[in-house]
This record gives C-alpha cells, sequence and structure tokens, in this order.
C-alpha cells in the first residue's frame, strides 16, 4: 500500500468501526440503564478508542505496525457483533448449516485471539514496529504457531457452536477432531503454558529494550509498561478478589475498562512523542496513590469487622462502625500519604529522593553561612549532583557599578 494512502485507509476502518461501535451501544442501552447494558455498551465503545489511537499512530507513522496492531481489537470486536447477528437469538440450532454459517462460527470462536495476541505481540515490537533482535523471532513464530493451531483445532471440530450465548452446536461438515479435545487436560496444560510463555516472553522483551534505549525512546518503552502494569494490576484485583464486593455496580466495569483504555491511549500518546516528559509524574503519582488507595481501603474494611465484632450484633450493625471506620480513615489520610510517598520515592524514584534530601540539606545548611564563597561553593555542590550540568556557572548581581566575574 502506498504511504499516502495508508492515513486514509486507517481513518476510514476508525469511522466504520464507529459506526458500529455506537449503534451497538445504543442498541444495548435502548431498553433501560441497567449494570449488564452499561457494561456491554462501555465494551462496545472500548473499539473506538483502539481504532482511534491506531489511526493517530498510522497519521503519524504510516509505516509503523504499531497502528496495525492496535486495530486488532477494534476489528474483532466490530466483525464479531456482525457475525453474531447470522445467529442471534437462536434457541436450538438452525435447520439449515450452510459453509456461511460454519465458517462465522469459526471466526467467532477465535476472534478473542484477535484482540489478545495483538497486545502482547505489542511488546515485543514496541515503538519501532519491529522485533529487538533476530534471537526474539523465534517468539514471533510461536505466536504465529498457537493461532494456527487453534483456529485449526476450531474449524475441523466435530461439533461447533457461539461461543457465547448459545447452549447448542452443530455438526461441522468437515470436521474430523473430536468435539472434546478443548476440555483434554493435556490441551489446557499446553495452552496455558504457551500463553505464559507469549506474555513473559514478550515482558521480557519490553524490558531487554527498556534497559538497552536511550532518550525518547526509553520514555516510549515507560509509558507502554506503565500501561501494561496498571492494568495487569486491575486485572489481578478483578480475578482474585472477593467477587461480591468486586461486581457490585457499574462502577468497576468503568473502572476496568479504564484500565484497558489506558493501553491505546499511552501508546498513541507515545510513538507521536507528546506529553511524555510528564510519564514520570503519572507513574510516581499512580503508585503513590494506588498503594495509598489499598492501604486505606483494608484500614477501613478491617476497622469495619473490629468494631462490629467489639460492640456485638446490637450496635455493629448500625451505622456507628462505618461512621468510626470513615472518621480513623480522613484521619490517617495525610499521614499515610506523607509515609507511602517518603517509602515510593526512596525505594523506587532514589535519584528524586536523593535531590530532595539534598536540596533539604542545602536548606538547612544555608542558614550557617555567612559569607557568599561559602554559599557559592554548597550551591554549586548542590547542582552538581541533583542536575549533573555539563558545566556549572555562578553569577552574584553587584552591589555597586563595579563589575564582577562569575564565581
Amino acid at each position: 500500500m502506498r504511504r499516502s494512502l495508508v492515513p486514509w485507509v486507517a481513518w476510514l476502518a476508525a469511522i466504520v468501526v464507529a459506526v458500529f461501535a455506537i449503534a451497538d451501544a445504543w442498541e444495548a442501552m435502548r431498553d433501560g440503564f441497567t449494570r449488564e447494558a452499561f457494561g456491554e455498551a462501555l465494551w462496545r465503545l472500548l473499539s473506538v478508542v483502539f481504532a482511534v489511537s491506531g489511526a493517530l499512530i498510522l497519521s503519524y507513522r504510516p509505516r509503523n505496525v504499531v497502528g496495525w496492531l492496535l486495530f486488532g481489537p477494534a476489528v474483532a470486536t466490530t466483525v464479531v457483533d456482525v457475525i453474531v447477528s447470522r445467529y442471534d437469538g437462536f434457541v436450538t440450532p438452525p435447520e439449515v448449516v450452510g459453509p456461511g454459517l460454519v465458517a462465522a462460527m469459526v471466526v467467532d470462536n477465535v476472534s478473542w485471539m484477535l484482540v489478545f495476541f495483538p497486545l502482547f505481540h505489542l511488546l515485543q515490537v514496541f515503538p519501532t514496529g519491529r522485533v529487538l533482535t533476530a534471537r526474539w523471532r523465534p517468539l514471533v513464530w510461536f505466536e504465529a504457531l498457537m493461532v494456527v493451531v487453534l483456529t485449526g483445532l476450531v474449524a475441523f471440530n466435530e461439533r461447533i457452536g457461539p461461543l457465547e450465548g448459545g447452549e447448542w452446536t452443530i455438526t461441522n461438515p468437515i470436521g474430523f477432531i473430536g468435539a472434546g479435545v478443548f476440555e483434554s487436560s493435556y490441551f489446557l496444560v499446553a495452552w496455558t503454558t504457551g500463553l505464559v510463555v507469549v506474555v513473559l516472553g514478550g515482558a521480557a522483551s519490553a524490558v531487554t529494550r527498556y534497559r538497552r534505549s536511550r532518550g525518547p525512546e526509553r520514555d516510549q518503552i515507560k509509558a507502554l509498561l506503565f500501561a501494561f502494569s496498571q492494568f495487569t494490576f486491575v486485572y489481578v484485583i478483578t480475578a482474585f478478589a472477593n467477587e461480591a464486593w468486586v461486581t457490585s455496580g457499574a462502577v468497576w466495569d468503568l473502572i476496568f475498562l479504564l484500565s484497558v483504555v489506558t493501553i491505546p491511549v499511552a501508546v498513541a500518546v507515545a510513538v507521536i512523542r507528546r506529553g511524555l516528559f510528564d510519564i514520570d509524574v503519572v507513574i510516581r503519582k499512580t503508585l503513590i496513590y494506588g498503594v495509598l488507595t489499598g492501604l486505606l481501603i483494608a484500614i477501613y474494611a478491617g476497622s469495619v469487622f473490629l468494631v462490629r465484632n467489639l460492640l456485638g450484633d446490637t450496635l455493629g450493625e448500625s451505622s456507628l462502625a462505618v461512621a468510626a471506620s470513615t472518621l480513623l480513615v480522613a484521619a490517617l489520610f495525610s499521614p499515610l500519604r506523607s509515609r507511602v510517598q517518603s517509602v515510593i520515592n526512596r525505594r523506587l524514584f532514589r535519584r528524586r529522593y536523593d535531590a530532595d534530601q539534598v536540596i533539604g540539606g542545602f536548606s538547612q545548611a544555608l542558614r550557617n553561612f555567612t559569607d557568599v564563597a561559602g554559599i557559592s561553593a554548597e550551591l554549586q555542590g548542590v547542582v552538581v549532583y541533583t542536575l549533573q550540568p555539563a558545566a556549572f556557572g555562578l553569577w552574584i548581581r553587584p552591589t555597586d557599578n563595579s563589575h564582577r566575574d562569575p564565581v
């Protein structure tokens, strides 16, 4: 494809994805606002963010494959919506089974790979669009092998049905693989192992590239790793936290969606190289307030539990426990924030912590100096340690009209 046509094709594809997504979101919310309808509408609109981010990247970097990788989840969601409409609402298997229906079900069953595998591959090729070195190419081949194997197992299975929303299956006219292959322990172990290899291999590739990179590329990879880290954090909470707490309302659906949205947005911003200077601040603030939020939630839940057990069933079930826990959390917010900020800066942002310590020490030492030479020497040491400049010069404003050389 000609380089000048790439942005036009990308934006046309993004518009098509947006039209289908908005239509599906409207259809989901048409019968009223419920948690299920709200979550479904949000997930439909998520594809728009991926498509627009991919189009932005291809507008600035037409030859960068990263833009097309972001289109994977968007296109997969749109294609599945179109395909599922062929048999949506069927309670029993269709009477007429043609090649088109079989092909649609095959695409439906493997479409989830178009959502996740482009993101796995993104870890290996970001931000240049190429693997780090030739030694990492076997991991790409392994990804392709997993996609081919799963597609073959689905396409040639004896029975095939909808991926979601259907309790029925049909006989595959070209199938010869046993229907129970996906429930086999051998397949589950092999497939899970393959996914772990792909994910850890991609993460190792990104970390290795980060350690070897310098300048803007290092900031780009830092933005990618931040996006995947916060998504992993939210996903782990979703998987292992108490189901009654995690799924209690549409708020958590929105939080999880925002964690996913961060990935395409961070990738687009990093490739276009806009706002990269803020990524360290964003990461530091996210870590501080993420840890602080977790601690406050644990303190709140623990205090409610203790108050209710100490006061018994009579007073424990009242609002006294909640009020006392709320007051405790409010009182601990500021000291906990200061403590968490100090620990994170000292452990993970050592240079900033050391710089803050040096500047604080200089402020204290400044009170003990009375001569200009001593202040100048101390200031020079602070600037050289914290900023590490190539050269240092200090001009002091003269008190008279005579010329004074720089110190």
